[in-house]
């Protein structure tokens, strides 16, 4: 098995994939943020690798994703298409790109900390990270100054990977989720590494929450009423302690075909 990225934005992704399949899909290669390779690009990594079968991992949220000509031609030539989400599925299939569904997964090795066990684990109450677009910055803007108002620190993070980001989600209470679009679209790929990481994650509601109770959805307007009583309780505490096995109840619900069951339940 091998993994081609172009960028570390796709590292928690490439250490799922390592972890959960490195035996079952040993014999594939695949690529992930495809929409950064070119076509002839893709053709080298299929010619280098006769044997396995070319598997693109499709992250992004494509409703509101413009894909290049490129992109487009990776998707129809490569073996298969794996993506975390339905309505990404039901795009490709009106645009003739049959897609497999392969959700998020908890994953060990992109675990930032342990669940917190201490009220004074952690310095910092609420963590933004991720782009800043227009939708995001006024709510961001406006839950900053209720923390500022209140005493809760609030930290906003954009451009940050890898180990650094591990450790100001280490240092955080809770995970803040606000959607980049009006669209509504859940973060599942930003998500899954706070929940990996054992944290707390508020998040405005989604046009569908595939975490369950994993995920605490408010209206946005109640983010911050919300964010101050988790913390003045200590309810961040048992959340973090328990969001892996909620994450994992709610995939193995009949209405998503029992995912995580047979998934951990196979040998490896």
């Amino acid at each position: 098995m091998v993994v081609y990225s172009k960028t570390n934005v796709c590292e928690d992704v490439r250490q799922m994939l390592y972890e959960h399949f490195a035996e079952t899909e040993q014999y594939s290669a695949f690529i992930l943020c495809y929409q950064l390779f070119t076509y002839d690009e893709f053709l080298t990594i299929k010619n280098r690798h006769p044997d396995h079968r070319i598997i693109v991992y499709q992250l992004e949220q494509l409703p509101v994703f413009k894909i290049s000509t490129d992109a487009v031609m990776i998707l129809r030539d490569c073996d298969e298409v794996w993506d975390y989400d339905a309505e990404n599925i039901r795009f490709l299939a009106s645009h003739g790109i049959k897609a497999k569904l392969m959700p998020m997964m908890p994953t060990k090795a992109i675990s930032a900390c342990g669940p917190i066990i201490g009220k004074d684990e952690c310095d910092i109450d609420l963590l933004f990270y991720g782009a800043i677009t227009e939708e995001r910055n006024m709510k961001l803007v406006k839950l900053m100054n209720s923390c500022n108002t209140s005493g809760l620190k609030m930290v906003m993070l954009s451009g940050i990977y890898g180990e650094a980001l591990d450790e100001y989600i280490r240092r955080s209470k809770i995970i803040l989720n606000i959607h980049a679009y009006r669209t509504a679209f859940q973060e599942q790929v930003r998500i899954f590494k706070a929940l990996s990481s054992n944290r707390c994650v508020l998040s405005e509601p989604s046009l569908t929450n595939h975490f369950g109770e994993a995920v605490i959805e408010v209206p946005a307007e109640n983010l911050f009423v919300t964010a101050r009583d988790l913390i003045e309780s200590g309810k961040y505490i048992k959340m973090s302690n328990s969001v892996v096995r909620k994450w994992k109840d709610a995939t193995e619900r009949p209405k998503n075909g029992g995912f995580f069951r047979s998934l951990f339940g196979r040998k490896r």
